[in-house]
């Protein structure tokens, strides 16, 4: 397994990352990324270089998007101004799902922000899908606080120490362009 920046020519493989995880959301009726993704709203952080595509075998097994900068309707003044890195669009290819390829992308964020210097890697999740928050729990992700912003399905937000990961690191050789 390898995990790389994405570019430009990955953008359809990243779309159908996100948006099949988006369709098999809707199938269990989670109301999460209803309106699912385009080129135009995937394409600017992926020329940003801040998405990341994991791929098995030549094929794109997941996807996420890390930015240094958080959503300011979410995160107080104090914790933007903290050294963090910001996780978003996290996406499995189903064949993947269930073997922990998510956690392992996470984990692998987390050892590289660390190796970084930064000290937090944080995340906002979908307030309805509580699901999704007690996985982010299970997998050492603390919760923080819900917060509701009218016409923002998102809110639940969690944080993750950024620390040296090893195992992480073998999972994936990296093979950034």
């Amino acid at each position: 397994m390898t995990i790389r920046t994405a570019a430009e020519a990955d953008v359809p493989a990243v779309l159908g990352l996100l948006n099949g995880s988006a369709a098999w959301l809707h199938s269990k009726g989670v109301d999460q990324w209803p309106a699912g993704f385009t080129a135009d709203r995937v394409r600017p952080c992926v020329e940003a270089r801040r998405t990341l595509l994991a791929e098995q075998h030549g094929y794109a097994a997941g996807t996420v998007a890390v930015s240094p900068r958080g959503d300011g309707d979410f995160w107080t003044v104090p914790e933007l101004l903290e050294p963090a890195w910001y996780v978003s669009k996290l996406a499995v290819a189903r064949v993947q799902a269930g073997r922990g390829l998510g956690d392992w992308i996470l984990r692998w964020v987390c050892d590289r922000a660390a190796m970084c210097g930064v000290g937090w890697v944080r995340l906002d999740a979908w307030r309805t899908n509580r699901r999704l928050h007690q996985w982010y729990t299970d997998h050492g992700w603390e919760f923080l606080r819900v917060m509701d912003v009218p016409g923002r399905g998102s809110g639940a937000l969690f944080r993750r120490r950024a620390v040296p990961d090893l195992e992480a690191r073998e999972v994936f050789a990296c093979n950034d362009r």
